[in-house]
C-alpha cells in the first residue's frame, strides 16, 4: 500500500510540481473511486444509470464534476463569503456530506410506533410548504453569472431603475394613476424651482424663523437649491415609474432584465418550487415530456421544473438535505432511489464498523475475565464463534500467502523483463495507440488501420441490445422539448444565459400566433405574466390559448395582490366555461388551490367586503433571500417572503379521483331527479284521493308497500330504503380492516354527525378511521422509547418501511380530492382556529381541539399526545395558508360564511370600460358611475347641481322631520293639513310622544349615571398622590 502511495506522489509531482496532496486527501479519494465504482457496479447489476445523468447519486462537491470546479464557477454563497471574510479559502458545501432528506425522513418513520406513521404520512402530505427554498447550485451558478456581466456601479444603476418599477406594480392595492404630470406634484407643492425658492424667500421675509434656512451665503444657497432640486426629480422619478407602468406592455432591454433576475430570480424561483411541489404531491404520475413557458422572462420557471422533473441531468448535483428536492412525481422518485441506495450503502458500512467496535469491546471484556461468557446472550454468543472461526481462518491463509511470497522472489516473472519493475515509468508514458477525440490524423482515418469505425449494422446491433428498460427510460426521458416565449430580448438574453448549462435545449420564440394552437405541450407554464397584459380581452384570448395548446397542466403564478388575484379569478371562469364541452376525459379540472369548482368562496364571502384579508386566496413561499436582495430592501432577516397567488387546471384523464367524483354528482342529481318525481307522485296520488272513493276490497300493490305515499319502490335500492349502506370508500376501509378511533357508537363513520349548537354554528363531529398497521417482523417487536433512540435501523428495515409508507400515502392521496384547503394562517391559543375552503364551495371557520372530545358519558380511548395527532392539532399548528386539512377530524364551532353575489374584490376598484360592462356577476341593475375625470364639462356640472340638490333635499327632510315627528311622505301632505301650532293632536299620537319621550328619558339616565361615576373614578385614578414623608415618618415612630 504505502509503495503505490509513493509511487502516486511522484507521479503528481512530475505532471505539475506545485500540486502537493496530502495523505488524508488521497485516501479520501481513493475511498470515493472506489465507491463510485461499487455504485456504477451495482446500478449495472440492478438499475442502469439514467440516460442524461450528470452525477453519480450522492456525488460530493468535492469531486472532479462537481459545481466547485466545473469551468471555475462558484456558487453565490461562496461569492459573498469570500466579499465577507476577504479572500481565504472558502469551504465547499458538500452535497454528499448530509443525508438525503427521504433518508432523514425514513430513519424518523422506522423510530415511529407502527400505529401512529399512517397520521404522519397524511399530515405530511398536507403540509404543500417545500420549506425555505435556498437557490440549488445551478440557479446559484447563473445568479452569479448574471451578477458578473457588468460592473458593480452598473448594476446597482440596473437594480435603481428597475425596482422602483417592480415595487409599485406589487403594491397591496393598485394605486390610481395619475392622468397628467401636474397631479404627481402634491397640492401644495410648488411646481418648479423658482416657485419654490420664492415661497422661501417669503417665509423668511415674513419673520419665521429657521435653524437650517440660512441664505446669505453662497454655499447655504447652493445647498438649498440642491435640496429643492432633489424633491422635485423625487417627483419627477416617482411620475417615470407610473408612465412605465401605465403603459404595460412595455419590453424590458438588457439592464432591466439584469436587475429584474437579480432582485426578482429568488423569489420567483421559491414561488415556483412551492407551486411544483404541490402539483408533484396532487399528481405524482404526471411526468410532462413536452413543455411550454409563456412569458418566460429570465427563465426562472424553465429551471425550476427541470429540478423538479429531471433532477438526474442538471449541471450541478442538488443538495440533497432539503425538503424542497423531496418532490412526489415519478422521475424525481427515481432519482431519489439512487440517492437512498447510496446513503443505506454508507449507512450499512457505519453499521459494520459500529458492529466491529461494539464486538472488540465485548471480546476485551471477556479477555479481561470482567465478563463471563455463560452470561452472555445466546445470539452474541454464537456471533463471536462465527466470527472467531472466521478470523482464525482468515488468520491461517494469510500467514500461508506470505509464506510464499517470502519463497518466491519474482510476484509475477513480468515485472523484471521491462526493466520497470514498479511500472514508474509505464504510468508516466502515454500509450501511444490512445488517440483523444479530434486529435487522430486525417491518414489514419482513412486507412481505417488504428481507429476502427463501426459499420451501420454493429451500430444497429449495439442499439437492439440495450435493455427495453434503457429505452423506455430515453424515450420517457422528462421535458425533452421546451419552448420559451418570451417578446423582450433583452430577457431572452438574460434567460438562455440562465438555462444555457441546465436546459440546452430551449427554443425561444418571440410571440405566440394562432397556428401555434395545433402543437400541443404535457405542461403549459405562465408565471408572472398575465399580469404584464394590458387589457382584459387580451388575457381572455391568451388564457383560451393557453389551455388550448394544453395537453396534460397548466400553471397559472402571479404575485398575490388584489388586482392579480383578480387577473386570475377571471382566468379561472374563462377556462371553467370549458367544463361541460366536448368530451369528459378533455374538460378542465382544478387540481389546486380550489378543492372544488364553483365560484370562489373566498372571493364572495361577506366577511371580504369589511376585512381585506378575507378577500385574496393567496399563499406564501419562503426563502433565502440574496445579497443583492438584502441590499436592496435592507433586510434584517436573511429569509425573504413571497406571497403568490395560483391555479393549476389539468384535463380530467390525467386526475383518476375526478371520476369518482363525477360519479357521486350524478348519483346525486339522480337521487333529486328521484325525490321530485316521488314528491309530485305523492300529490297526484293524494289529489286522486281526494276525489274517488277508496275502495278497500282491492288493495293495489302500491297502496299495500306504501300507504303513507303511494310510491312504487325503486327496484334496485328496495332494500336500503330505511338504513342506508356505508358508502364505498368506508366499506373499502372496513374490508381493509379498519378500525374506529373512539367516536360515538363505536362504528366508524363515513358522514359527519352536525351538531347544531346555535343559529350559525355546529360542530361536525367525524372521526378519522385507524388502519391496522402493516404485519411485516419489523413492526412485531415492542420496542421501549429508551432503546428506540439509540438502536440502529438497518436498511432492510429501512426498504420495506419505505414500501408500507408508499402504500399509506396512496391512501392518502386518494381520499385528498375531500381535503379542505386553509385559506388563512391559523390562530393557535390552545384550541386552534382556522378559515377553510370546502369542497362543496363554502367558506367555514372551524375550531380544533388539543384533548380528545368524544362520547363525554365514557373515558376517553386515546390519551392528549395520541389525539393531538390523530385529530389533527399538531398539524394544524404547524400548518400555514394554502395547505390542506384532512376533512375527517372532528370540527367544533363550525361557522358557515354567507356569500354575496358581487365579488368583495372589486368593490374598491376603479372600472375601466370593459370592466363596466364585463364585471357584473349576477347584479344586472347595479349602475357603476362614471368616475368624474370620465366625465366632460357640462356632465360634470350637471352631476355636481344634482348631488347639491339631493343633499338640500335630505337637509329639508331632516327640520320637517324635528318639527312634525314623522316623516313627511310628500309635498303634497304640507299643504293639506294645517300647519300652524294649533294643529289637532289625535290621542294616539300624543299617547306616542309621551311614550317616546320617556324612553329617551331613562336611556338618558342609563348612560348618563354610569358614565359619570366612571368618569370620577378616571379623575381620581389621574390625580397623583403626593406623599407625606414627615407624616408617614412619625406614624412609623409610634408604632
Amino acid at each position: 500500500m504505502c509503495i503505490r502511495f509513493c509511487r502516486l506522489v511522484q507521479v503528481f509531482r512530475l505532471r505539475s510540481s506545485p500540486i502537493v496532496i496530502s495523505a488524508t486527501q488521497l485516501n479520501q479519494r481513493n475511498l470515493l473511486s472506489s465507491l463510485s465504482s461499487s455504485s456504477s457496479t451495482v446500478s449495472e447489476g440492478g438499475h442502469h444509470i439514467r440516460e442524461g445523468a450528470m452525477h453519480q447519486p450522492g456525488e460530493s462537491g468535492q469531486q472532479a464534476g462537481s459545481s466547485s470546479t466545473i469551468a471555475g464557477k462558484e456558487t453565490w454563497s461562496q461569492f459573498s463569503a469570500k466579499m465577507r471574510h476577504g479572500r481565504r479559502r472558502i469551504r465547499v458545501i458538500d452535497v454528499a456530506a448530509k443525508m438525503s432528506y427521504e433518508y432523514q425522513m425514513l430513519r424518523k418513520m422506522c423510530k415511529r410506533r407502527p400505529s401512529m406513521r399512517q397520521w404522519t404520512v397524511r399530515d405530511d402530505f398536507c403540509d404543500m410548504h417545500p420549506g425555505v427554498v435556498v437557490m440549488s447550485p445551478s440557479m446559484q451558478a447563473a445568479f452569479m453569472k448574471v451578477f458578473r456581466l457588468k460592473d458593480k456601479g452598473l448594476i446597482r444603476q440596473c437594480l435603481r431603475d428597475i425596482i422602483p418599477v417592480i415595487e409599485y406594480r406589487n403594491r397591496e392595492e393598485p394605486v390610481r394613476l395619475q392622468v397628467n404630470a401636474a397631479e404627481m406634484i402634491p397640492e401644495n407643492e410648488p411646481d418648479t424651482l423658482n416657485q419654490k425658492k420664492r415661497e422661501l424667500f417669503e417665509r423668511r421675509e415674513k419673520g419665521e424663523n429657521f435653524a437650517e434656512l440660512r441664505l446669505h451665503d453662497k454655499r447655504s444657497q447652493a445647498k438649498l437649491r440642491f435640496k429643492i432640486r432633489q424633491r422635485l426629480l423625487k417627483f419627477q422619478r416617482q411620475l417615470a415609474v407610473a408612465n412605465a407602468v401605465a403603459s404595460r406592455s412595455v419590453l424590458y432591454s438588457a439592464d432591466d432584465a439584469i436587475g429584474y433576475f437579480l432582485f426578482r430570480g429568488a423569489a420567483m424561483y421559491a414561488g415556483m418550487h412551492r407551486v411544483f411541489f404541490e402539483l408533484s404531491k396532487q399528481l405524482p404520475h404526471f411526468v410532462p415530456k413536452t413543455m411550454l413557458d409563456f412569458g418566460a422572462g429570465t427563465g426562472t420557471a424553465t429551471l425550476v421544473a427541470k429540478e423538479v422533473y429531471d433532477p438526474g441531468a442538471l449541471a450541478y448535483p442538488l443538495y440533497r438535505s432539503l425538503r424542497q428536492t423531496m418532490q412526489g412525481n415519478d422521475s424525481s422518485r427515481i432519482h431519489q432511489l439512487a440517492e437512498l441506495r447510496y446513503d443505506l450503502k454508507r449507512l450499512q458500512r457505519n453499521n459494520a464498523e459500529k458492529k466491529k467496535v461494539r464486538f472488540m469491546a465485548v471480546a476485551a471484556l471477556l479477555e479481561r475475565g470482567e465478563v463471563d461468557p455463560a452470561e452472555l446472550p445466546e445470539d452474541l454468543r454464537r456471533e463471536i464463534v462465527e466470527v472467531a472461526a472466521a478470523a482464525a481462518a482468515a488468520k491461517k491463509d494469510r500467514l500461508s500467502r506470505e509464506a510464499h511470497a517470502r519463497h518466491r522472489e519474482v510476484v509475477d516473472g513480468t515485472e523484471w523483463e521491462s526493466g520497470d519493475p514498479l511500472n514508474i515509468e509505464r504510468a508516466n508514458l502515454e500509450d501511444p495507440n490512445d488517440v483523444m477525440d479530434g486529435e487522430g490524423h486525417e491518414e489514419l482515418h482513412d486507412g481505417g488501420s488504428s481507429i476502427h469505425k463501426k459499420t451501420w449494422w454493429e451500430q444497429f446491433v449495439d442499439l437492439e441490445s440495450e435493455t427495453a428498460q434503457q429505452r423506455a427510460a430515453k424515450r420517457l426521458r422528462p421535458l425533452q422539448e421546451v419552448t420559451a416565449v418570451e417578446p423582450s430580448p433583452g430577457m431572452m438574453e438574460i434567460g438562455t444565459m440562465v438555462l444555457h448549462d441546465d436546459v440546452p435545449n430551449v427554443v425561444w420564440k418571440r410571440y405566440l400566433l394562432p397556428e401555434d394552437e395545433v402543437i400541443q405541450h404535457d405542461l403549459v407554464v405562465a408565471a408572472y405574466s398575465l399580469s404584464e397584459i394590458a387589457t382584459a380581452e387580451n388575457r381572455r384570448r391568451v388564457v383560451q390559448q393557453l389551455w388550448k395548446m394544453t395537453k396534460g397542466v397548466l400553471v397559472l403564478v402571479e404575485f398575490a395582490n388584489l388586482n392579480n388575484f383578480n387577473l386570475l379569478m377571471e382566468a379561472r371562469d374563462c377556462i371553467l366555461e370549458e367544463k361541460d364541452v366536448g368530451l369528459w376525459d378533455w374538460q378542465p379540472t382544478i387540481v389546486g388551490p380550489c378543492p372544488h369548482e364553483q365560484r370562489c368562496p373566498l372571493r364572495h364571502c361577506k366577511a371580504g367586503v369589511k376585512r381585506k384579508r378575507m378577500r385574496v386566496c393567496s399563499t406564501e413561499a419562503h426563502y433565502r433571500a440574496t445579497f443583492v436582495e438584502v441590499w436592496a430592501r435592507h433586510m434584517p432577516l436573511k429569509v425573504g417572503v413571497e406571497p403568490i397567488t395560483y391555479l393549476i387546471f389539468a384535463r380530467n384523464e390525467l386526475v383518476p379521483e375526478r371520476a369518482l367524483r363525477r360519479q357521486e354528482q350524478m348519483k346525486k342529481a339522480e337521487a333529486a331527479k328521484r325525490q321530485e318525481r316521488d314528491a309530485k307522485q305523492r300529490e297526484l296520488h293524494e289529489a286522486s284521493l281526494a276525489v274517488k272513493d277508496v275502495v278497500f276490497e282491492r288493495l293495489s300493490d302500491e297502496a299495500l308497500h306504501r300507504p303513507e305515499t303511494g310510491v312504487p319502490t325503486p327496484l334496485q335500492h328496495a332494500l336500503s330504503t330505511n338504513n342506508e349502506e356505508p358508502l364505498t370508500p368506508l366499506a373499502e376501509a372496513l374490508r381493509d380492516g379498519a378500525v374506529s378511533t373512539g367516536e360515538v357508537g363505536h362504528m366508524p363513520t363515513d358522514v359527519p354527525r352536525l351538531v347544531k349548537t346555535s343559529n350559525t354554528r355546529y360542530n361536525r363531529l367525524i372521526f378519522p378511521l385507524q388502519m391496522p398497521p402493516a404485519t411485516h417482523k419489523f413492526n412485531r417487536a415492542f420496542v421501549d422509547a429508551g432503546y428506540q433512540r439509540q438502536r440502529a435501523i438497518t436498511p432492510a428495515e429501512m426498504l420495506v418501511v419505505r414500501a408500507e409508507v408508499d402504500r399509506m400515502r396512496e391512501r392518502v392521496m386518494r381520499m385528498a380530492p375531500k381535503y379542505m384547503r386553509v385559506v388563512r394562517d391559523p390562530r393557535c391559543r390552545g384550541k386552534i382556529q382556522a378559515d377553510f375552503c370546502t369542497p362543496d364551495g363554502d367558506l367555514v371557520t372551524g375550531r380544533v381541539y388539543r384533548r380528545f372530545y368524544g362520547d363525554r358519558n365514557r373515558v376517553s380511548a386515546h390519551s392528549t399526545m395520541r389525539w393531538q395527532h390523530i385529530g389533527g392539532w399538531k398539524l394544524l399548528k404547524r400548518l400555514k395558508r394554502g395547505s390542506l386539512f384532512p376533512h375527517d377530524v372532528p370540527l367544533y364551532a363550525v361557522t358557515k360564511h354567507p356569500q354575496v353575489d358581487f365579488p368583495n374584490t372589486l368593490l374598491d376598484a376603479r372600472h375601466s370600460v370593459v370592466e363596466q360592462t364585463a364585471m357584473q356577476h349576477n347584479d344586472p341593475l347595479s349602475l357603476v358611475e362614471t368616475p368624474d375625470d370620465q366625465l366632460d364639462r357640462e356632465e360634470l356640472r350637471l352631476k355636481r347641481r344634482a348631488q347639491r340638490d339631493a343633499e338640500l333635499l335630505q337637509k329639508v327632510e331632516g327640520k320637517l322631520e324635528e318639527l312634525f315627528g314623522a316623516k313627511v311622505k310628500q309635498d303634497t301632505d304640507l299643504g293639506n293639513g294645517r300647519i300652524d301650532s294649533r294643529r289637532e293632536i289625535t290621542e294616539q299620537e300624543w299617547a306616542e310622544a309621551v311614550r317616546r319621550a320617556k324612553i329617551r328619558t331613562v336611556q338618558h339616565t342609563k348612560n348618563a349615571v354610569p358614565f359619570a361615576a366612571k368618569q370620577r373614578a378616571a379623575q381620581r385614578a389621574l390625580q397623583t398622590r403626593r406623599r407625606n414623608i414627615k407624616r408617614e415618618m412619625a406614624s412609623n415612630r409610634r408604632r
